[in-house]
């Protein structure tokens, strides 16, 4: 199975927006995402299933003082990450 990921344009802008060093601890971690969702091996992952109204269904994993949420497609082999934000940033509107 090779999953892949899909941004939304909110999850997109604010990844380009980054300096090096946060994109490359939030590559790591959206590596070890796949690898989870490919092999079922969590490598230390902090993942949560959300229930709140606004993210209701969705996922969120947990990088440094970064959230990122995603909900995984299974039989598209696809994860989509809707937003990606400092933890203080992310739950706002």
């Amino acid at each position: 199975m090779n999953y892949r990921f899909i941004l939304s344009n909110k999850a997109d802008k604010f990844y380009k927006s980054l300096d090096k060093t946060i994109k490359a601890q939030i590559k790591q971690t959206l590596r070890d995402l796949l690898s989870y969702y490919e092999t079922g091996e969590p490598k230390n992952l902090d993942i949560v299933k959300m229930h709140s109204d606004k993210y209701n269904g969705f996922f969120r994993i947990r990088t440094g003082s970064y959230r990122i949420i995603y909900t995984p497609h299974y039989r598209e082999l696809i994860i989509f990450i809707m937003t990606m934000d400092k933890r203080q940033d992310v739950y706002k509107s």
